[in-house]
């Protein structure tokens, strides 16, 4: 299957497109996109038809630096959720390693790999598509380096300090072009992209951060990651651990985070031997075990925290599951504990 990216990733092309004189509507038909899916930005399209959209209007508009001014018009939104997570990080080095950890929901050909060297830390960012070399997506590059150049000046503020950036391929203008859109020297015919930072500006702390919406998104992207075991039905227990004892732990809801249909869910699940409600009844047992047997707290708020109602309900369950009460199963435990 070709990997796919979020065509967020395209945010301000009609607006530059048509600044630079050029029809958006042709040059996207030209590359087999829609353009009305441009405003629906959680859409996600083939890489390589992104990559032929850039290098077609650079080529059709005469201009070589289209990548990096489509850079200048985007920010950290058109990341999404990680980008949520990366502003609510403790500091501008977690965000980045945040971001290195779920960049893959934007695509899961993009990787960002941090290196601690001895006097800067290098970021390099790739793009990894079969039998693409660099050649053939330059702008697409330009468009990558200069957005995390971007992020990284928003987040450090005041602290951020480059030191250069390389690029694997040639220049497309003028070299003066890229290294006053960085300010910092520019260098190319390297392996990879890579921008060089102070650890300064990595160390700075983010201000008005909040753990709340950091943990909110997090969670949101944990749901997205694959499960160490590479099955499906980990993600959807992944999803209902965070959401259990919500409105949110329904098939429905937790369809919804997973951005696929509950039917398409429930595919999944069949395909490994398991249905929805089974995975969501093994993961109450579990979160009800580890109440019961653990914790001093009163039945009724174990039975809510676990999704149930009444406390009736985690007696029954508790005995389903267990063939003893909750009380009994509290008491075994404590009597184990002073054994």
């Amino acid at each position: 299957m070709p990997a796919k990216v979020r065509i967020s990733g395209l945010r301000g092309y009609v607006g530059l497109a048509r600044d630079l004189g050029g029809d958006p509507g042709k040059l996207t038909r030209d590359c087999g996109i829609d353009l009305a899916l441009l405003d629906e930005e959680d859409a996600l399209i083939p890489y390589r038809q992104l990559i032929q959209l850039l290098e077609h209007t650079a080529s059709a508009l005469a201009q070589p630096d289209f990548g990096l001014r489509l850079a200048a018009r985007q920010d950290i939104s058109v990341l999404g959720s990680l980008a949520v997570a990366m502003q609510n990080s403790l500091t501008v080095e977690d965000a980045m390693r945040c971001a290195a950890t779920y960049l893959f929901v934007q695509s899961p050909a993009l990787t960002l790999a941090i290196d601690p060297l001895a006097d800067s830390v290098r970021m390099r960012l790739s793009i990894r598509l079969r039998n693409m070399p660099h050649q053939q997506m330059r702008q697409a590059e330009d468009l990558g380096i200069g957005v995390t150049h971007g992020v990284l000046s928003l987040l450090a503020q005041e602290n951020y300090e480059l030191l250069r950036v390389e690029l694997p391929h040639q220049p497309l203008c003028a070299r003066s072009v890229y290294c006053n859109y960085f300010n910092a020297p520019v260098t190319f015919g390297f392996a990879e992209n890579a921008i060089y930072v102070t650890p300064k500006t990595l160390s700075a702390g983010l201000a008005g951060r909040s753990e709340i919406l950091h943990k909110m998104a997090a969670a949101y992207l944990d749901v997205q990651t694959p499960s160490a075991d590479g099955l499906f039905t980990g993600r959807v227990e992944t999803a209902l651990c965070r959401t259990l004892g919500t409105d949110s732990c329904n098939r429905a809801s937790i369809a919804k985070a997973m951005a696929i249909h509950p039917r398409t869910l429930q595919r999944h699940l069949q395909q490994e031997g398991e249905t929805f409600d089974a995975v969501r009844d093994r993961v109450r047992r579990e979160r009800a075990e580890y109440y019961l047997c653990r914790s001093n707290l009163p039945l009724s708020q174990v039975a809510g925290i676990i999704g149930y109602t009444e406390q009736a309900v985690l007696s029954r369950s508790c005995r389903r599951w267990f063939g003893r009460t909750p009380r009994e199963m509290r008491r075994s435990a404590k009597a184990n504990d002073t054994d």
